[in-house]
């Protein structure tokens, strides 16, 4: 059989017919209830048969639709990748940004992010030696000014 024939020149494969069937529920021109039987007849396959691909395709179009939850996860979980190798690279600055990014991720204030930050700076060793070092006053200031610095510089 020539490759350029259409799908109704033959009864198509079951990847043939859940890709057609995804297209359709995808643009909308799935009809529950009225398309499987029309398909059934036109492909000449039982309805049960089209019934079981278009609950196959019904999964596929569910699970390649992330949900928005799915794609603030997705965001926060890069966000703090993005936040724990800035400390480690004892850049503050960047650590900040991404502590004001995931704040605003989670609806929080910039506020809430330089406590964040001060969470995480009592876990890290770069400012666990510098914490040593500097009066806590000081040493809160210190984070106090570079996050207030960040914001006033807009980065």
């Amino acid at each position: 059989m020539p490759r350029g024939r259409s799908l109704q020149d033959k009864r198509p494969t079951k990847r043939e017919r859940i890709s057609l069937i995804v297209g359709l529920m995808t643009t909308g021109q799935w009809v529950t209830g009225q398309t499987s039987p029309m398909l059934a007849a036109q492909w000449k396959f039982p309805l049960k048969t089209i019934e079981f691909d278009s609950a196959e395709a019904s999964r596929t179009v569910r699970n390649a639709v992330a949900s928005q939850e799915d794609i603030r996860a997705s965001v926060l979980a890069t966000l703090e990748h993005c936040r724990a190798k800035a400390l480690d690279r004892h850049e503050i600055r960047t650590a900040i940004r991404a502590c004001e990014a995931i704040a605003g991720v989670m609806g929080l204030t910039s506020k809430d992010s330089t406590l964040t930050l001060k969470l995480e700076a009592e876990h890290s060793e770069l400012f666990r030696r510098l914490s040593e070092k500097l009066p806590k006053d000081v040493f809160e200031r210190v984070l106090e000014a570079a996050a207030g610095e960040e914001r006033q510089s807009g980065v």
